[in-house]
């Protein structure tokens, strides 16, 4: 199993907090941690999770919660589809009937539009990006880093924009 922890900020409190979350989930079900994955600000670890994972190198990836995986669409749908290739299991600590409360609740004090399911957190990133150039490129299919909008990578992806936000 593998552990994958996320933080934009190179606060070192917040990967270790998720890394500890993960590391007791991991125990309850009985699993040991062969791999731990951090990405912290522009350190990503992401694509190394990716290749790792579509190499079926562990059964299993667990995150504190489903926004650590990935808040792009393209680089989540990536991790997935290459997991359920590979037979590898996605998990998060912070599942289940906690999660589908915290979900309803957020939809209720409009935190999350109930029509499009986007969180106003994400609707005012997507806002913000208008006019700013991106970081890097990359492809929606394999999660590949690509050198422009411009760059083919696989038949079956699209070149999206990253802004790391």
């Amino acid at each position: 199993m593998a552990i994958y922890a996320r933080s934009a900020a190179p606060s070192l409190g917040s990967i270790e907090a998720q890394k500890a979350e993960c590391q007791a989930w991991a125990e309850r079900q009985g699993m040991e941690i062969a791999q731990v994955y951090e990405s912290v600000g522009s350190e990503d670890a992401f694509l190394d999770l990716l290749n790792d994972v579509a190499a079926g190198e562990f059964e299993a990836v667990v995150a504190s919660e489903p926004e650590k995986f990935s808040r792009q669409t393209a680089k989540l749908k990536a991790l997935k589809d290459a997991a359920a290739k590979a037979g590898v299991t996605l998990h998060t600590v912070e599942t289940g009937e906690e999660r589908l409360a915290q979900l309803h609740a957020a939809v209720l004090d409009g935190r999350i539009d109930p029509e499009t399911g986007f969180g106003s957190d994400i609707l005012a990133a997507v806002e913000s990006r208008e006019g700013r150039e991106p970081v890097y490129w990359f492809c929606n299919s394999c999660g590949e880093e690509v050198e422009d909008e411009t760059a083919v990578c696989c038949a079956d992806g699209e070149v999206e924009p990253s802004y790391d936000d």
